[in-house]
């Protein structure tokens, strides 16, 4: 689960996606209304105001620490980055429904049956690992747990990233090179042979490298055109550069 949160983090691909993901969903808005059956049994929404306008306020901050967006978009990270979901339903101290808290899929661990499922309620479904300590255990009815593409031989989601994992390695690899190559890489963009028979000196390559360079550097003009030559003929700012030298 930590190397697939990693690769999220540093794939700069995986974080457009998810960036495109996380701004539609401030374009959601929270529809509540009566189930279809009811209004075909001739249930109307406006006998049901009261109740409506009490579930609306309740998702304004599902868990009581974050508005409905920012708590879907925690979400939608948790299912595309290890489609592990799961959602707390911590109760009033008179038995209702007093918040849904998004906690870490990584830090659960499904407690299989002699079937190898995960068992119902009563009997706990789910062990959690807080800092990779044993910790609470919990039942279907306490937690809810999601995942986007479930597996009958498998308890655990396989996520997107999951699926493309190959791809975001190399492709981060190929980046580090990248940056390597113009970091801590030494390999220059040419190389150029003085002719043998000028039987020119160190001193003197170094000078005509400088000339040409000088020349070049920073003039995309020079750079994109052709300079010609002669064979055995040093390059004319090179002979400038020696006569005021001497």
């Amino acid at each position: 689960f930590q190397e697939l949160r990693n690769l999220a983090k540093l794939s700069n691909a995986i974080g457009l996606c998810e960036r495109a993901w996380m701004d539609m969903v401030p374009r959601m808005k929270l529809k509540i209304a009566l189930k279809p059956e009811y209004v075909a049994g001739g249930a109307d929404d406006k006998d049901y105001q009261p109740e409506i306008s009490y579930f609306k306020t309740w998702f304004e901050s599902p868990d009581k620490m974050h508005d409905l967006h920012t708590w879907i978009r925690i979400a939608l990270r948790e299912q595309t980055q290890i489609d592990e979901l799961y959602i707390y339903k911590r109760k009033k101290r008179g038995g209702g429904l007093y918040s849904m808290e998004i906690i870490s899929g990584d830090q659960f661990k499904p407690l299989l049956d002699d079937w190898g499922k995960i068992p119902q309620s009563p009997k706990m479904a789910y062990k959690q690992y807080p800092w990779g300590m044993p910790g609470a255990e919990f039942t279907t009815d306490e937690m809810i747990h999601y995942q986007e593409s479930p597996a009958a031989d498998n308890p655990y989601g396989q996520s997107r990233i999951e699926r493309i994992i190959i791809l975001v390695n190399q492709a981060i690899r190929k980046q580090r090179k990248d940056l390597s190559h113009f970091t801590e890489g030494n390999i220059p963009m040419g190389m150029m042979l003085v002719p043998e028979a000028g039987n020119w000196t160190p001193d003197q390559i170094d000078a005509f490298e400088q000339s040409w360079n000088s020349l070049l550097a920073g003039n995309p003009t020079q750079q994109v055109r052709m300079r010609f030559t002669q064979p055995g003929m040093k390059y004319q700012a090179f002979e400038e550069y020696k006569l005021d030298s001497s």
